[in-house]
């Protein structure tokens, strides 16, 4: 295996608010916390330790996308260690990780920990990507929801949502989790099986008014603002010796019931007329 000759960064990576000590004191902290890169599929940083020579030495696998060129990954990975540490890596804009990569973390202390890494490429596989509406009625989206797309790992998925009439767009879930962004087009990498939720909002309010077609026969109550796919209670009393027949829309009766739950369709403000007959 090719080794690395390594020289030294002097740049000390802090995490704010994780770790603190006093002047007297030095702190012992000399961990690799995070190693990212876009191409980087998959890292693991391994529980067991190997020895060599007189050094203990973690282990790291790394997994990188097909067709990236481990000779010369570039930029150089971002990484992360502990606070007040310093890395000791190869100088440069990239970094070959053809073979085995060598690190060395030293604490403020002057202890060192000591890292190996060894990379392979990613074989080209398919992923899934469903796409669900929450909630239904609030919106569609381009592609289509309710579909399981299959798509190349690695590659870039784009879908846009597109809010119906009385609703607006909120965000982004991807896998449950949400997305700070407010665009209406979301764009990312599939490196797994992945769910994409847009989120839509009711915007609108509508108002149903209640009418007693003859306010000698019988009197109504209910109604009232609602929003975009709500309902309202609408009630109908009918005076002493009439009987209730029915709720009208726009001279389409829409209920038998006097006392109901009404959910406008479509989902706008309307009039509904109480009608009342003569009791026999």
């Amino acid at each position: 295996m090719k080794k690395k000759v390594l020289t030294l960064v002097a740049t000390s990576l802090l995490l704010a608010g994780s770790f603190s000590c006093s002047d007297n004191e030095l702190s012992s902290e000399k961990n690799i916390l995070s190693f990212t890169h876009d191409n980087l599929v998959e890292i693991k940083i391994h529980d067991e330790k190997i020895k060599i020579n007189e050094h203990t030495v973690t282990t790291m696998s790394m997994t990188w996308a097909e067709g990236t060129d481990l000779t010369s990954v570039y930029p150089f990975p971002v990484i992360t260690v502990s606070p007040g540490a310093t890395i000791l890596r190869e100088s440069g804009t990239a970094q070959d990780f053809s073979g085995q990569v060598n690190y060395i973390v030293t604490a403020e202390d002057g202890t060192s920990n000591y890292y190996l890494a060894l990379s392979n490429t990613a074989s080209l596989s398919t992923k899934k990507v469903n796409i669900y509406i929450l909630p239904t009625i609030g919106g569609t989206t381009l592609p289509p929801a309710n579909i399981e797309y299959s798509v190349d790992s690695m590659s870039i998925f784009q879908v846009s949502a597109y809010p119906n009439p009385g609703f607006g767009f909120e965000r982004w879930f991807i896998n449950g989790e949400p997305v700070e962004t407010t665009s209406t087009t979301l764009e990312l990498k599939v490196i797994d099986n992945v769910n994409i939720n847009p989120s839509f909002y009711p915007n609108s309010q509508y108002i149903v008014i209640v009418l007693s077609g003859n306010t000698d026969r019988g009197i109504v109550s209910g109604g009232g603002d609602f929003i975009y796919g709500g309902s309202v209670e609408i009630s109908a009393i009918p005076n002493e010796g009439f009987t209730f027949e029915g709720w009208y829309r726009d001279g389409v009766k829409i209920s038998a019931i006097a006392n109901t739950t009404y959910q406008p369709v479509p989902s706008e403000s309307c009039t509904l007329i109480a009608k009342f007959d003569i009791e026999l």
